[in-house]
């Protein structure tokens, strides 16, 4: 399996591309929070939210007194759970399993970018950044292996890769995870072909035209999605995230 493109994405469970949202009802949500302390206490912050292009952004806000206009209760109530379902599990490529994971074995656990460098596949470098001054003169390979090599030296040493890294779980039901070993240091999850080409990097600044798909109709098995954190000792990194699919026969 070759590495096609990556992500950085902030701390927090991650959310793939989904289908555009529709001018409906939902066009806009409310959330409104009450202070507890100080000159905040009862008062009642309410926030307007609406989509603006593919962001949510708050257009209004308002504060009320929570004592007077009787939009908050007093007393402060437990929060019903509101867990979405899991994405289902499935069986994924053996290979594919064993490739990904001898990735982060080369790098993480052997200290060897070099190594782990070979899963990256040529298609990747669409997604390179400009090079600065230093890296003008670099093959996009090398550059690559260079930022394999930058967070090394923050990451401490540890006795497996669940030490040194964490999973990152998907939330949509059409990424299926995937069961293996080292689950708890990386996620592996199955993407389906319809998806796979809105995630590649030349198709990044074009219009979002993800269709609308039934989990009945996804097919599987051609592309792999890999998610996890680096631990940095006091923090972790932001969520990587990679996409996998065969070349030749790797």
């Amino acid at each position: 399996m070759r590495c096609l493109r990556t992500w950085l994405k902030t701390r927090g469970a991650f959310k793939l591309k989904q289908r555009a949202a529709r001018k409906t009802k939902g066009d806009f949500y409310g959330a409104a929070l009450r202070g507890k302390l100080g000159d905040g206490r009862n008062k009642v912050m309410s926030l307007l939210w609406t989509n603006e292009g593919k962001y949510w952004r708050i257009v209004a806000i308002r504060i009320d007194d929570g004592s007077v206009v009787g939009i908050a209760p007093n007393t402060a109530a437990a929060a019903p759970s509101l867990s979405e379902p899991e994405p289902k599990t499935i069986a994924g490529d053996p290979n594919a399993v064993k490739d990904i994971s001898s990735f982060y074995e080369s790098w993480m656990e052997k200290r060897g970018p070099a190594g782990a460098a070979r899963y990256v596949s040529e298609r990747s470098y669409r997604c390179l950044a400009a090079p600065s001054e230093t890296e003008k003169a670099m093959k996009p390979a090398d550059r690559i292996q260079k930022a394999l090599t930058n967070p090394l030296g923050r990451v401490p040493p540890g006795q497996n890769l669940s030490d040194m890294m964490s999973s990152v779980q998907p939330v949509n039901e059409l990424v299926r995870p995937v069961e293996q070993v080292n689950s708890n240091a990386f996620a592996i999850m199955a993407v389906p072909h319809q998806m796979a080409d809105s995630f590649l990097c030349q198709s990044r600044q074009l219009p979002e035209k993800t269709p609308e798909l039934k989990p009945s109709d996804a097919k599987y098995g051609a592309y792999y999605l890999s998610a996890s954190r680096l631990n940095y000792g006091e923090e972790e990194s932001p969520a990587l995230l990679l996409l996998w699919t065969k070349e030749k026969d790797q």
